[in-house]
Protein backbone atom coordinates (compact mmCIF):
# COMPACT_ATOMS: atom_id res chain seq x y z
CA UNK A 1 0.00 0.00 0.00
CA UNK A 2 2.79 2.95 0.92
CA UNK A 3 4.33 1.93 -2.79
CA UNK A 4 0.99 2.95 -4.37
CA UNK A 5 0.98 6.03 -1.86
CA UNK A 6 4.54 7.08 -2.66
CA UNK A 7 3.88 6.30 -6.27
CA UNK A 8 1.23 9.01 -6.22
CA UNK A 9 2.80 11.66 -4.52
CA UNK A 10 6.42 11.12 -6.76
CA UNK A 11 4.31 11.44 -9.92
CA UNK A 12 2.69 14.35 -8.81
CA UNK A 13 5.44 16.38 -7.55
CA UNK A 14 7.42 15.14 -10.43
CA UNK A 15 4.14 17.05 -12.49
CA UNK A 16 4.70 20.15 -10.72
CA UNK A 17 8.49 20.42 -11.01
CA UNK A 18 6.98 20.19 -14.70
CA UNK A 19 5.48 23.83 -14.77
CA UNK A 20 8.76 25.50 -14.87
CA UNK A 21 10.40 24.02 -17.76
CA UNK A 22 7.25 23.78 -20.04
CA UNK A 23 6.92 27.41 -19.74
CA UNK A 24 10.27 27.96 -20.64
CA UNK A 25 9.70 25.87 -23.45
CA UNK A 26 6.96 27.10 -24.82
CA UNK A 27 8.25 30.51 -24.60
CA UNK A 28 11.78 29.88 -26.15
CA UNK A 29 9.20 27.88 -28.59
CA UNK A 30 7.06 31.08 -29.20
CA UNK A 31 10.56 33.54 -29.17
CA UNK A 32 12.05 30.92 -31.71
CA UNK A 33 8.91 31.74 -34.09
CA UNK A 34 8.63 35.25 -33.44
CA UNK A 35 12.39 35.82 -34.63
CA UNK A 36 11.85 33.67 -37.55
CA UNK A 37 8.74 36.89 -38.34
CA UNK A 38 11.09 39.48 -37.98
CA UNK A 39 11.09 41.19 -41.34
CA UNK A 40 14.64 42.52 -41.31
CA UNK A 41 16.88 40.24 -42.74
CA UNK A 42 21.08 39.72 -42.30
CA UNK A 43 23.42 38.44 -39.76
CA UNK A 44 21.91 39.50 -36.57
CA UNK A 45 18.29 37.85 -37.63
CA UNK A 46 20.80 34.71 -38.20
CA UNK A 47 22.51 34.80 -34.76
CA UNK A 48 19.45 35.38 -32.86
CA UNK A 49 17.62 32.23 -34.69
CA UNK A 50 21.06 30.26 -34.22
CA UNK A 51 20.55 31.12 -29.86
CA UNK A 52 16.62 30.80 -30.11
CA UNK A 53 17.55 26.99 -31.51
CA UNK A 54 19.83 26.48 -29.13
CA UNK A 55 17.74 27.86 -26.26
CA UNK A 56 14.73 25.68 -27.37
CA UNK A 57 16.36 22.65 -28.27
CA UNK A 58 18.34 22.57 -24.84
CA UNK A 59 15.49 23.03 -22.63
CA UNK A 60 13.32 19.92 -24.94
CA UNK A 61 16.22 17.63 -24.10
CA UNK A 62 15.31 18.81 -20.12
CA UNK A 63 11.86 18.34 -20.85
CA UNK A 64 12.18 15.05 -21.83
CA UNK A 65 14.23 13.92 -19.49
CA UNK A 66 11.93 15.10 -16.84
CA UNK A 67 8.81 13.08 -18.10
CA UNK A 68 10.54 10.41 -17.96
CA UNK A 69 11.56 10.87 -14.54
CA UNK A 70 7.46 11.59 -14.42
CA UNK A 71 6.63 8.15 -15.93
CA UNK A 72 8.43 6.00 -14.02
CA UNK A 73 6.90 5.42 -11.04
CA UNK A 74 3.49 4.85 -12.93
CA UNK A 75 5.13 1.95 -15.21
CA UNK A 76 6.70 0.83 -12.09
CA UNK A 77 2.91 0.20 -10.63
CA UNK A 78 1.83 -0.85 -14.20
CA UNK A 79 4.29 -3.98 -13.51
CA UNK A 80 3.24 -4.43 -9.82
CA UNK A 81 -0.43 -4.40 -10.93
CA UNK A 82 0.75 -7.57 -13.63
CA UNK A 83 2.43 -9.30 -11.14
CA UNK A 84 1.00 -8.58 -7.90
CA UNK A 85 2.81 -11.95 -6.00
CA UNK A 86 5.84 -8.89 -6.61
CA UNK A 87 4.84 -7.80 -3.15
CA UNK A 88 3.00 -9.05 -0.31
CA UNK A 89 -0.37 -7.33 -1.40
CA UNK A 90 -3.14 -8.83 0.05
CA UNK A 91 -6.41 -6.43 -0.64
CA UNK A 92 -7.63 -5.68 -3.58
CA UNK A 93 -5.39 -3.98 -6.71
CA UNK A 94 -8.89 -1.18 -7.00
CA UNK A 95 -8.35 -0.12 -3.66
CA UNK A 96 -4.72 0.38 -4.23
CA UNK A 97 -5.20 2.93 -7.23
CA UNK A 98 -7.26 4.72 -4.47
CA UNK A 99 -4.13 5.42 -2.41
CA UNK A 100 -2.23 6.06 -5.55
CA UNK A 101 -4.64 8.71 -5.91
CA UNK A 102 -5.02 9.98 -2.86
CA UNK A 103 -0.82 10.24 -2.94
CA UNK A 104 -0.61 12.14 -6.41
CA UNK A 105 -3.18 14.96 -5.15
CA UNK A 106 -1.95 15.97 -2.04
CA UNK A 107 0.87 17.53 -3.42
CA UNK A 108 -1.09 19.73 -5.61
CA UNK A 109 -3.33 20.42 -2.19
CA UNK A 110 -0.04 22.05 -0.40
CA UNK A 111 0.86 23.76 -3.52
CA UNK A 112 -2.59 25.70 -3.78
CA UNK A 113 -2.18 26.22 -0.48
CA UNK A 114 1.38 27.82 -0.51
CA UNK A 115 0.95 29.66 -3.37
CA UNK A 116 -0.03 33.36 -3.36
CA UNK A 117 -3.81 33.89 -4.43
CA UNK A 118 -3.88 35.85 -7.63
CA UNK A 119 -6.42 36.36 -10.33
CA UNK A 120 -4.48 34.86 -13.03
CA UNK A 121 -3.28 31.38 -13.15
CA UNK A 122 -0.79 30.14 -14.11
CA UNK A 123 -1.37 29.07 -17.70
CA UNK A 124 -3.31 32.23 -17.79
CA UNK A 125 0.18 34.66 -16.85
CA UNK A 126 2.30 31.90 -19.52
CA UNK A 127 -0.10 33.15 -22.85
CA UNK A 128 -0.25 36.69 -21.70
CA UNK A 129 3.80 36.07 -22.03
CA UNK A 130 3.47 33.87 -24.77
CA UNK A 131 1.76 36.89 -26.86
CA UNK A 132 2.36 39.82 -25.29
CA UNK A 133 6.49 39.13 -25.25
CA UNK A 134 6.50 39.03 -29.22
CA UNK A 135 6.16 41.97 -31.10
CA UNK A 136 7.44 40.56 -34.21
CA UNK A 137 4.26 37.48 -33.60
CA UNK A 138 2.04 41.05 -32.54
CA UNK A 139 2.82 42.53 -36.07
CA UNK A 140 1.89 39.07 -37.69
CA UNK A 141 -1.32 39.35 -35.56
CA UNK A 142 -2.02 43.28 -36.46
CA UNK A 143 -1.98 42.75 -39.85
CA UNK A 144 -4.50 39.38 -39.62
CA UNK A 145 -6.23 41.67 -37.95
CA UNK A 146 -6.95 45.21 -40.40
CA UNK A 147 -6.11 43.08 -43.78
CA UNK A 148 -10.03 43.23 -44.66
CA UNK A 149 -10.00 46.66 -43.28
CA UNK A 150 -10.16 49.16 -45.99
CA UNK A 151 -10.37 52.96 -45.01
CA UNK A 152 -12.51 54.98 -47.48
CA UNK A 153 -13.79 57.04 -45.13
CA UNK A 154 -11.76 57.95 -42.09
CA UNK A 155 -12.87 56.45 -39.18
CA UNK A 156 -14.52 58.22 -36.26
CA UNK A 157 -13.21 57.79 -32.69
CA UNK A 158 -13.32 59.20 -29.15
CA UNK A 159 -10.02 59.37 -27.02
CA UNK A 160 -9.97 59.69 -23.58
CA UNK A 161 -6.72 61.29 -22.28
CA UNK A 162 -5.19 63.22 -19.19
CA UNK A 163 -2.58 62.36 -16.40
CA UNK A 164 -3.70 59.27 -14.20
CA UNK A 165 -6.01 59.71 -11.64
CA UNK A 166 -7.77 62.33 -13.63
CA UNK A 167 -11.35 60.73 -13.80
CA UNK A 168 -10.61 59.25 -17.41
CA UNK A 169 -12.09 55.83 -16.19
CA UNK A 170 -14.81 57.41 -14.74
CA UNK A 171 -16.02 58.94 -17.84
CA UNK A 172 -14.74 55.99 -20.17
CA UNK A 173 -17.19 53.75 -18.50
CA UNK A 174 -20.29 56.63 -18.28
CA UNK A 175 -19.63 56.67 -22.06
CA UNK A 176 -19.29 52.90 -22.84
CA UNK A 177 -22.82 52.56 -21.67
CA UNK A 178 -23.93 53.80 -25.13
CA UNK A 179 -24.39 51.95 -27.99
CA UNK A 180 -22.66 54.55 -30.15
CA UNK A 181 -19.26 53.38 -28.94
CA UNK A 182 -17.13 50.44 -29.44
CA UNK A 183 -13.61 49.26 -27.84
CA UNK A 184 -11.50 46.89 -26.53
CA UNK A 185 -12.29 45.69 -23.21
CA UNK A 186 -10.48 43.41 -20.86
CA UNK A 187 -11.84 40.08 -22.75
CA UNK A 188 -9.48 41.10 -25.84
CA UNK A 189 -6.76 40.48 -23.40
CA UNK A 190 -4.13 39.12 -24.33
CA UNK A 191 -4.68 39.06 -28.23
CA UNK A 192 -5.60 43.03 -28.21
CA UNK A 193 -3.63 43.11 -31.77
CA UNK A 194 -5.75 40.36 -33.16
CA UNK A 195 -9.23 40.87 -31.35
CA UNK A 196 -11.12 39.14 -34.37
CA UNK A 197 -9.74 36.01 -33.69
CA UNK A 198 -10.17 35.93 -29.97
CA UNK A 199 -13.63 36.54 -29.76
CA UNK A 200 -14.09 33.45 -31.70
CA UNK A 201 -12.30 31.48 -29.52
CA UNK A 202 -12.85 33.31 -25.73
CA UNK A 203 -16.06 33.98 -25.27
CA UNK A 204 -16.57 34.75 -21.60
CA UNK A 205 -19.36 35.79 -19.12
CA UNK A 206 -19.81 39.54 -19.99
CA UNK A 207 -20.40 41.06 -16.65
CA UNK A 208 -18.52 43.07 -13.92
CA UNK A 209 -17.84 41.51 -10.61
CA UNK A 210 -14.75 43.25 -9.12
CA UNK A 211 -12.80 45.81 -8.09
CA UNK A 212 -10.10 46.78 -10.02
CA UNK A 213 -6.50 46.91 -8.68
CA UNK A 214 -6.15 50.33 -8.31
CA UNK A 215 -8.09 49.81 -5.13
CA UNK A 216 -10.86 52.85 -5.59
CA UNK A 217 -13.97 51.14 -5.63
CA UNK A 218 -14.44 51.19 -9.33
CA UNK A 219 -15.96 48.20 -10.35
CA UNK A 220 -14.40 46.13 -13.92
CA UNK A 221 -15.05 42.77 -15.30
CA UNK A 222 -14.33 41.33 -18.66
CA UNK A 223 -16.79 43.22 -20.82
CA UNK A 224 -14.94 46.56 -18.80
CA UNK A 225 -13.43 49.46 -21.25
CA UNK A 226 -9.60 49.96 -19.72
CA UNK A 227 -6.44 51.22 -21.32
CA UNK A 228 -5.30 48.57 -23.77
CA UNK A 229 -4.76 50.09 -27.14
CA UNK A 230 -1.02 51.42 -25.89
CA UNK A 231 0.50 47.90 -26.88
CA UNK A 232 -0.48 49.17 -30.60
CA UNK A 233 1.79 51.87 -30.14
CA UNK A 234 4.49 49.66 -28.21
CA UNK A 235 4.53 47.25 -31.08
CA UNK A 236 4.38 49.66 -33.69
CA UNK A 237 7.20 51.49 -32.73
CA UNK A 238 9.42 48.86 -30.83
CA UNK A 239 9.02 51.05 -27.33
CA UNK A 240 11.00 53.53 -28.99
CA UNK A 241 10.02 56.29 -26.85
CA UNK A 242 10.20 54.64 -23.71
CA UNK A 243 13.88 55.08 -22.24
CA UNK A 244 15.42 54.51 -19.28
CA UNK A 245 14.89 58.05 -17.98
CA UNK A 246 10.90 57.90 -19.28
CA UNK A 247 8.25 58.27 -22.22
CA UNK A 248 9.23 60.93 -24.73
CA UNK A 249 6.90 63.03 -26.92
CA UNK A 250 6.94 61.63 -30.52
CA UNK A 251 5.82 61.89 -33.91
CA UNK A 252 4.42 58.45 -35.48
CA UNK A 253 5.26 57.97 -39.28
CA UNK A 254 2.56 57.70 -41.75
CA UNK A 255 2.26 54.03 -41.79
CA UNK A 256 1.57 53.68 -38.11
CA UNK A 257 -1.00 56.13 -38.38
CA UNK A 258 -2.60 54.52 -41.04
CA UNK A 259 -2.49 50.96 -39.55
CA UNK A 260 -4.05 52.80 -36.67
CA UNK A 261 -6.86 53.90 -38.64
CA UNK A 262 -7.26 50.92 -39.56
CA UNK A 263 -6.85 49.05 -36.63
CA UNK A 264 -9.67 51.58 -34.95
CA UNK A 265 -11.52 50.69 -37.86
CA UNK A 266 -11.34 47.03 -37.21
CA UNK A 267 -12.60 46.99 -33.96
CA UNK A 268 -15.85 49.74 -33.95
CA UNK A 269 -16.75 49.00 -37.49
CA UNK A 270 -19.22 51.45 -38.09
CA UNK A 271 -19.40 52.78 -34.77
CA UNK A 272 -17.51 55.58 -32.96
CA UNK A 273 -14.51 54.26 -31.76
CA UNK A 274 -13.53 54.80 -27.66
CA UNK A 275 -10.30 54.75 -26.30
CA UNK A 276 -8.94 55.70 -22.80
CA UNK A 277 -5.18 56.54 -23.13
CA UNK A 278 -3.19 58.83 -20.86
CA UNK A 279 0.04 58.03 -22.77
CA UNK A 280 -1.88 59.59 -26.41
CA UNK A 281 -0.79 63.18 -25.04
CA UNK A 282 2.64 61.73 -26.21
CA UNK A 283 1.47 61.65 -29.63
CA UNK A 284 -1.50 64.17 -30.07
CA UNK A 285 -0.61 66.56 -32.80
CA UNK A 286 0.06 63.23 -35.29
CA UNK A 287 -3.50 61.86 -34.04
CA UNK A 288 -5.12 64.81 -34.93
CA UNK A 289 -4.10 65.05 -38.14
CA UNK A 290 -6.96 62.40 -38.48
CA UNK A 291 -10.09 64.98 -38.88
CA UNK A 292 -12.91 62.52 -37.37
CA UNK A 293 -10.20 62.48 -34.16
CA UNK A 294 -12.50 63.66 -31.03
CA UNK A 295 -9.94 64.26 -27.78
CA UNK A 296 -11.19 64.84 -24.21
CA UNK A 297 -8.31 65.78 -22.26
CA UNK A 298 -9.13 65.26 -18.14
CA UNK A 299 -7.76 67.03 -15.24
CA UNK A 300 -8.50 67.98 -11.58
CA UNK A 301 -7.68 70.24 -8.51
CA UNK A 302 -3.54 69.46 -8.63
CA UNK A 303 -2.62 69.21 -4.94
CA UNK A 304 -5.53 66.26 -4.78
CA UNK A 305 -4.38 65.36 -8.45
CA UNK A 306 -1.06 64.59 -6.88
CA UNK A 307 -1.98 63.07 -3.67
CA UNK A 308 -4.06 60.95 -5.41
CA UNK A 309 -1.29 59.90 -7.68
CA UNK A 310 1.41 59.24 -4.49
CA UNK A 311 -1.11 57.07 -2.82
CA UNK A 312 -1.26 55.10 -6.19
CA UNK A 313 2.34 54.56 -6.48
CA UNK A 314 2.94 53.21 -2.89
CA UNK A 315 -0.21 50.95 -3.63
CA UNK A 316 0.92 49.42 -6.36
CA UNK A 317 5.10 49.27 -5.59
CA UNK A 318 3.94 47.10 -2.32
CA UNK A 319 1.53 45.13 -4.63
CA UNK A 320 4.07 44.73 -7.26
CA UNK A 321 6.58 43.61 -4.47
CA UNK A 322 3.89 41.12 -4.02
CA UNK A 323 3.20 39.71 -7.60
CA UNK A 324 5.67 40.41 -9.93
CA UNK A 325 2.75 39.11 -12.97
CA UNK A 326 0.99 42.64 -11.42
CA UNK A 327 4.41 45.01 -12.72
CA UNK A 328 4.81 42.62 -16.52
CA UNK A 329 1.39 43.36 -16.63
CA UNK A 330 1.49 46.98 -16.86
CA UNK A 331 4.73 47.64 -18.50
CA UNK A 332 2.95 45.41 -21.20
CA UNK A 333 0.25 48.31 -21.70
CA UNK A 334 2.62 50.64 -20.76
CA UNK A 335 1.06 51.93 -17.51
CA UNK A 336 3.96 53.63 -15.92
CA UNK A 337 2.59 55.95 -14.13
CA UNK A 338 2.72 54.54 -11.05
CA UNK A 339 4.67 51.39 -9.14
CA UNK A 340 7.95 49.93 -9.82
CA UNK A 341 7.57 50.36 -13.18
CA UNK A 342 7.10 53.90 -12.90
CA UNK A 343 8.60 57.05 -15.48
CA UNK A 344 7.31 60.40 -15.98
CA UNK A 345 6.71 61.92 -18.91
CA UNK A 346 9.35 63.85 -20.25
CA UNK A 347 7.89 66.88 -22.04
CA UNK A 348 11.15 69.18 -21.19
CA UNK A 349 14.70 68.76 -19.23
CA UNK A 350 13.97 68.96 -15.87
CA UNK A 351 16.55 67.86 -12.95
CA UNK A 352 15.17 66.95 -9.57
CA UNK A 353 15.90 65.70 -6.55
CA UNK A 354 12.37 64.62 -5.43
CA UNK A 355 11.65 61.34 -6.35
CA UNK A 356 8.24 59.56 -6.58
CA UNK A 357 7.47 58.80 -2.73
CA UNK A 358 7.55 62.77 -2.08
CA UNK A 359 3.85 64.77 -2.91
CA UNK A 360 6.48 67.44 -4.45
CA UNK A 361 7.45 65.30 -7.40
CA UNK A 362 3.99 64.26 -8.44
CA UNK A 363 2.77 67.99 -8.77
CA UNK A 364 5.79 68.85 -10.47
CA UNK A 365 4.48 66.08 -13.03
CA UNK A 366 1.18 67.66 -13.17
CA UNK A 367 2.49 71.09 -14.29
CA UNK A 368 4.79 69.60 -16.84
CA UNK A 369 1.50 67.62 -18.33
CA UNK A 370 -0.94 69.67 -18.21
CA UNK A 371 1.90 72.69 -19.44
CA UNK A 372 1.64 70.73 -22.53
CA UNK A 373 -1.18 70.06 -22.52
CA UNK A 374 -2.23 73.75 -23.47
CA UNK A 375 -0.83 73.50 -26.33
CA UNK A 376 -3.84 72.05 -27.55
CA UNK A 377 -5.95 74.41 -25.66
CA UNK A 378 -7.62 76.08 -28.96
CA UNK A 379 -7.54 73.11 -31.38
CA UNK A 380 -11.84 72.47 -32.58
CA UNK A 381 -11.68 69.20 -31.37
CA UNK A 382 -9.85 68.86 -28.34
CA UNK A 383 -12.44 69.68 -24.83
CA UNK A 384 -10.85 69.94 -21.95
CA UNK A 385 -12.66 68.90 -18.77
CA UNK A 386 -12.88 69.27 -15.03
CA UNK A 387 -12.93 66.17 -12.72
CA UNK A 388 -15.66 68.24 -10.53
CA UNK A 389 -17.80 68.75 -13.21
CA UNK A 390 -17.86 65.02 -14.12
CA UNK A 391 -18.94 64.15 -10.38
CA UNK A 392 -21.47 67.54 -10.59
CA UNK A 393 -22.75 67.87 -14.04
CA UNK A 394 -21.84 64.75 -16.04
CA UNK A 395 -25.19 65.73 -18.10
CA UNK A 396 -23.25 68.87 -19.53
CA UNK A 397 -20.16 66.64 -20.78
CA UNK A 398 -22.55 64.20 -22.51
CA UNK A 399 -24.61 67.02 -23.95
CA UNK A 400 -21.22 68.84 -25.47
CA UNK A 401 -19.85 65.20 -26.48
CA UNK A 402 -23.45 64.67 -28.23
CA UNK A 403 -23.07 68.07 -30.63
CA UNK A 404 -19.57 67.46 -31.14
CA UNK A 405 -19.96 63.62 -32.06
CA UNK A 406 -23.00 64.27 -33.75
CA UNK A 407 -24.44 61.71 -31.91
CA UNK A 408 -27.63 61.14 -29.08
CA UNK A 409 -25.77 60.13 -25.85
CA UNK A 410 -28.86 61.87 -23.45
CA UNK A 411 -30.03 58.11 -22.68
CA UNK A 412 -26.70 57.19 -20.13
CA UNK A 413 -26.98 56.61 -16.79
CA UNK A 414 -25.17 59.98 -14.90
CA UNK A 415 -25.63 59.65 -11.60
CA UNK A 416 -24.06 62.54 -9.88
CA UNK A 417 -21.11 62.17 -7.23
CA UNK A 418 -19.82 63.99 -3.85
CA UNK A 419 -16.17 63.26 -3.24
CA UNK A 420 -14.43 64.98 -0.67
CA UNK A 421 -10.86 66.16 -0.91
CA UNK A 422 -8.00 64.49 1.49
CA UNK A 423 -6.20 66.39 3.73
CA UNK A 424 -2.51 66.80 1.87
CA UNK A 425 0.72 67.14 3.48
CA UNK A 426 2.54 71.09 2.27
CA UNK A 427 3.81 70.96 -0.77
CA UNK A 428 6.40 73.68 -2.32
CA UNK A 429 5.11 77.18 -2.25
CA UNK A 430 6.49 77.87 -5.52
CA UNK A 431 5.60 74.53 -7.13
CA UNK A 432 1.43 75.35 -5.16
CA UNK A 433 1.54 79.06 -6.72
CA UNK A 434 2.91 77.34 -10.35
CA UNK A 435 0.07 74.64 -10.28
CA UNK A 436 -2.62 76.95 -9.14
CA UNK A 437 -2.41 79.83 -11.87
CA UNK A 438 -2.36 76.39 -14.53
CA UNK A 439 -4.97 74.89 -12.88
CA UNK A 440 -7.23 78.40 -13.40
CA UNK A 441 -6.13 78.71 -17.01
CA UNK A 442 -7.77 74.71 -17.52
CA UNK A 443 -10.94 75.56 -15.69
CA UNK A 444 -11.30 79.08 -18.02
CA UNK A 445 -11.64 76.90 -21.10
CA UNK A 446 -13.14 74.02 -20.05
CA UNK A 447 -16.77 72.36 -20.86
CA UNK A 448 -19.45 74.55 -18.50
CA UNK A 449 -21.60 73.06 -16.40
CA UNK A 450 -25.15 73.81 -17.50
CA UNK A 451 -25.94 75.72 -14.66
Amino acid sequence: MWWFFSGGVITAIGIIAMEKPFHILALKSVGLLDTLLDPNEGEEKLQKLQTKIFQAVSILVVFIILCFVVLVPTWLLTEVTAQPNLLDISSPVESHWGIYFIGSVLPFLGVKFIKKKTDYSSLSQLLHRLILNHYNLGGWMLKKQIKPIEVNAEPRALLITGLARAGTTAITKILAQSENFKSLDYSNMPFLLYPRFWSKIYKPKQKETKERAHGDGIKIGLSSVEALEEYFFKQQLNDSFITTEGLVPHTPGKEVIENYKKYQKSIAGDSIYLAKNNNNMLRLEAILNNPMQQVVIMYRDPVQHAFSLLKQHRFFVEKQNENHFTLEYMNWLGHHEFGNGQKPFIFKPEESSKTPNDLDYWLQQWINYYEYALNFTFHERVSFVSYQTLLEDPQAILKHLSLELDCNLNNIATPKFHKTNAETPAVEPRLLNEAQQLFETLNNIKIKPLN
